[in-house]
């Protein structure tokens, strides 16, 4: 019979080992992911860039948009009880929402605001979002006299420039909010 090791009896430290090390890796991860986020590096730029502010949330506040938003999408069922304590969080980040919005600094209400949660944000979707589509059909109708003059003169290569810079302000208009109720409608409904 092979000589057990006195220190370790049981081997489990070999298992620890390999347990500690993925531990070691995931927060490598998460490190190195959340090192780009937004909070660590908005100060640095802010003289270059829009206004920005960010809106801490509790662990209580994002469990509530996570509930809600796996709810409205309709991946879970869940009792009216649950649902109601849920949105009764959301009225209260709607409100620290609506006050940042309209805040001097940020004047949401005139201007639309872009906004972003950690993990999701309106570009995440633009593209193929039926308010994105809506704005870029507007957009082709009021341009349609210009863009019939580039097909008249077969200037295609212009048509289809003009196309794409009314798709891309499309997209950003679509992704302007312009108050809080608008952007958790979008956020809750929206799957990546």
């Amino acid at each position: 019979e092979g000589k057990k090791d006195e220190r370790n009896p049981s081997g489990v430290v070999g298992a620890m080992n390999n347990e500690q090390q993925n531990n070691s890796d995931q927060t490598k991860i998460v490190e190195q992911h959340f090192s780009t986020n937004m909070d660590r590096w908005v100060e640095v730029l802010q003289d270059y860039t829009i206004p920005t502010v960010a809106i801490p949330l509790s662990r209580e506040e994002g469990e509530s948009l996570y509930f809600l938003a796996q709810h409205y999408q309709k991946l879970t069922e869940n009792s009216n009880d649950d649902v109601l304590k849920h949105e009764q969080v959301l009225a209260k980040i709607k409100e620290k929402v609506k006050k940042r919005m309209e805040s001097d600094e940020i004047q949401a209400t005139k201007n639309g605001c872009f906004v972003k949660l950690s993990c999701r944000s309106a570009k995440d979707v633009a593209l193929n979002h039926p308010k994105t589509m809506s704005i870029y059909s507007n957009l082709l109708s009021q341009n349609s006299e210009l863009i019939q003059s580039y097909k008249d003169s077969n200037k295609t290569s212009s048509e289809c420039n003009l196309k794409l810079i009314l798709l891309n302000e499309a997209a950003k208009e679509s992704m302007k909010f312009h108050n809080e109720s608008q952007i958790f409608e979008e956020y809750l409904l929206m799957s990546r």
